[in-house]
């Protein structure tokens, strides 16, 4: 087993390899699976956080690129270009450029965010454009792409507004905006710095510094934006997904431009120790350490993309800081789609507790959308925010769940039939599945590198999963925390293509857990609620689920899939609802005494917690 992951080619940013370095990194990947089995369970987090990255050579004034790379790594991303999937994904980037060997042709004509719509075809301006053309002056010395990276960040300065005119470097609409707009321009500096000259990139990084621009709305009275103030006194809260764009976005500028020429030393020491700050506090009280999000999953995703995930590279790279060691919070914002997503005709689906397919909210539905400047880079981004040792995993996700639907939801975006990589419409998710994606890596079966069970602690959200196989694949998501005010859909059923929310779930705490290694777990609340899930098939159903306690009425009451079935019974004086998830006839369950049969099943409540009489493994430490 080991072999095949510690063999490959060096990765992008490793240190070279010392003798006895291979046993060292066998014994590290042992280490990381222990680790993210502990973390998907819930067991409290280590308190070094973020941890120093092992190797890691400071970066000097001036020296480039230093946020997705550094000039070591060149001789590897050059190989990686000779490679089918190199050469496919550089294919990605130009044609996302509009044909990457000159300026776009289509630019927005918006002058204000929230403009008219546009119809602007793929390829036109966004404000990432430069840093597409800086891979490409990295990857072939020549400075026309620097150039045209130069031209693409004098028409944002200019007032040219990306093809979302959300997006600007003038006057973005609020702050939520701005954070992503200014990282696009950092990541364009970093990547075409020594192809520019010394004039250009000395005002780009006092642009960057100096960043203080009105906006539309900002919900302040003075109106203005600036970088000082997204790195040390973000607008809003964590708990907003306000926050996060501008804490990612802060804190990849000042990394780009920390110690170089034209800039303040010392406000860029105090902002780059703001920024790594705020990081933490947004994603220790914002998002949880499973990846859930305060205001729930469609203002996570919105939270997360552009610029929060993204920083975590920029972090280890340019600060030696990693954020993906010792606690999984980062790592969980891009996990949790490996334990959420389900195979669907439609494409991937997942559960989204706050808008029901097909209906939907401001923020979605329970489609993942893949396309948008908000939307997209789970894994061309995500692959390079998660340990080496779990990328088989999401490998395995993006090709079994995502890729089948994208010819047929994305087919302008994909000329003949191509694979997108992840990059559908942006250039920044070609550039970062260039880097990120793991060429040459198999695919693993998720099931064989991480829990059937993860928890958000922070949030109280519990997923649990039967397997990793096909659209018949189960998947049970309880949300007992969050923010309270929505009218939240808290215990959902997916299974055999059927949804079914299962009763009405208050917002309460667990004083008990526990969960199995085959996906199973049972949950008391502090309201009285009962949960159990059983994905042993011993009753004869693919899963079980059964609720007592207050939502034991509302889940009897709910309407069952077309391969579901709800049954109501009373044990004494407690009544019990239970769903089973088959395409199989499975028996009634019946009151045994102070048990409930169901199959070869037995379900038993001891007053404080419900237990099944068959079940596999427990899992260690499966949290709170």
């Amino acid at each position: 087993m080991l072999p095949s992951i510690v063999d490959r080619p060096r990765p992008i940013g490793a240190p070279v390899p010392l003798p006895g370095d291979h046993v060292r990194r066998a014994r590290r990947f042992l280490v990381v699976l222990a680790w993210i089995g502990a973390a998907c369970a819930g067991e409290p987090a280590a308190a070094a956080w973020p941890t120093p990255v092992p190797g890691w050579v400071p970066v000097q004034p001036g020296e480039h690129p230093r946020l997705f790379f550094r000039k070591a790594d060149l001789p590897e991303l050059k190989r990686r270009a000779q490679t089918a999937e190199g050469k496919a994904i550089l294919a990605r980037l130009r044609f996302l450029l509009g044909g990457g060997e000159e300026m776009p042709k289509h630019f927005s004509q918006a002058t204000k965010g929230y403009d008219k719509a546009q119809n602007l075809p793929i390829g036109a301006y966004t404000l990432w454009h430069g840093m597409g053309f800086g891979l490409l002056y990295q990857l072939s010395g020549e400075r026309r792409y620097a150039d045209l990276g130069r031209q693409c960040v004098e028409k944002a300065f200019a007032g040219v507004r990306d093809r979302d005119d959300r997006l600007s470097w003038v006057d973005p609409p609020e702050f939520m905006r701005a954070g992503p707009s200014i990282s696009a321009i950092a990541e364009a500096y970093d990547l075409c710095y020594d192809g520019w000259d010394e004039a250009f990139r000395t005002t780009v990084a006092k642009e960057l510094q100096d960043y203080n621009r009105k906006a539309m709305k900002s919900g302040k009275s003075d109106g203005m934006i600036s970088l000082e103030r997204m790195a040390l006194d973000p607008f809003m809260k964590p708990t907003s997904n306000h926050h996060p764009l501008q804490v990612g976005g802060a804190g990849i500028c000042v990394l780009a431009i920390n110690g170089d020429p034209g800039t303040d030393p010392a406000k860029l020491t105090a902002w780059v120790s703001g920024a790594e700050r705020n990081l933490i506090r947004v994603m220790t009280t914002g998002y949880g350490d499973g990846g859930y999000f305060h205001e729930h999953d469609g203002p996570g995703i919105v939270g997360a993309t552009e610029s929060l995930v993204p920083s975590f590279q920029a972090w280890k790279f340019a600060a030696g800081k990693d954020f993906l060691s010792s606690r999984p919070n980062a790592t969980a914002l891009t996990m949790k789609w490996v334990m959420e997503l389900m195979r669907t005709p439609l494409g991937p689906m997942y559960p989204n507790h706050t808008a029901k397919y097909p209906g939907g909210s401001g923020y979605g539905n329970e489609l993942l959308e893949l396309n948008g400047s908000h939307h997209g880079g789970h894994f061309s981004q995500g692959f390079g925010a998660i340990p080496e040792a779990l990328r088989p995993a999401l490998l395995w996700t993006y090709n079994h769940v995502v890729e089948p639907g994208e010819t047929k939801r994305y087919a302008a975006n994909l000329p003949a039939g191509e694979k997108s990589y992840d990059a559908l419409l942006y250039p920044l998710r070609a550039v970062l599945a260039f880097v990120n994606w793991p060429i040459g890596v198999a695919e693993r079966n998720p099931a064989e590198l991480i829990p059937r069970v993860m928890v958000d602690t922070v949030h109280r959200h519990y997923l649990f999963r039967n397997r990793w196989q096909d659209e018949d694949d189960t998947l049970v998501a309880l949300l007992l925390g969050a923010r309270t005010s929505d009218r939240a859909w808290r215990l959902c059923v997916w299974g055999l293509k059927d949804r079914v929310d299962f009763g009405s779930i208050a917002p309460s705490a667990p004083i008990w857990f526990k969960a199995y290694e085959d996906g199973s777990g049972s949950i008391t609340t502090d309201n009285g609620t009962s949960i159990g899930v059983d994905c042993s098939r011993t009753s004869g159903a693919d899963v079980l689920v059964i609720v007592g306690g207050p939502a034991a009425a509302s889940a009897a009451a709910a309407k069952p899939g077309r391969k579901s079935r709800i049954d109501k019974v009373v044990v004494g004086s407690a009544t019990y609802a239970i769903l089973t998830v088959t395409d199989q006839e499975v028996p009634a369950p019946v009151a045994d005494g102070n048990s409930i049969r169901i199959g070869k099943q037995t379900v038993s409540f001891d007053g404080s917690k419900i237990q099944f009489a068959t079940m596999g493994k427990e899992l260690a430490a499966p949290g709170r």
